[in-house]
């Protein structure tokens, strides 16, 4: 479903302006990494108390930090241009992914999304694009 590729694009400077906005791949990367720290911290207050116990449930969403990090320029981009098409694919992916409820989902998958642009500037503000 991409239309181009890194290397059709590699003339160009800028990490954002070597993505493609037809796929939602690295939108999924930086909301795995968001819905997992979600769901490590939903694990840890089970019992009401967030202690050393519960440092087993950091461990998924510590994998998950590197690959979103280096997806947010193209998730930012993704999420800037997003269809109704692909927030729909995105909104099933998510319920079947996380099981999460119907009535929750679209409000989770709107925060999901502005944490994505949030984490893109951020990464953008302390990772300077080549140049």
């Amino acid at each position: 479903m991409n239309t181009k590729t890194d290397t059709e694009t590699k003339g160009s400077s800028k990490i954002s302006d070597r993505i493609t906005t037809f796929s939602t791949d690295a939108l999924k990367k930086v909301l795995r990494f968001a819905f997992s720290v979600h769901v490590a911290y939903e694990k840890s207050m089970k019992d009401g108390i967030l202690n050393w116990k519960d440092l087993p449930n950091a461990f998924d969403p510590g994998t998950k930090l590197i690959p979103a990090i280096g997806a947010a320029p193209s998730a930012l981009k993704q999420a800037l241009n997003i269809s109704k098409e692909q927030k729909a694919e995105l909104k099933d992916w998510i319920q079947t992914t996380y099981d999460i409820k119907d009535d929750v989902l679209e409000e989770k998958v709107e925060r999901g999304l502005s944490i994505v642009i949030e984490l893109a500037h951020f990464v953008g503000a302390i990772i300077p694009e080549k140049k």
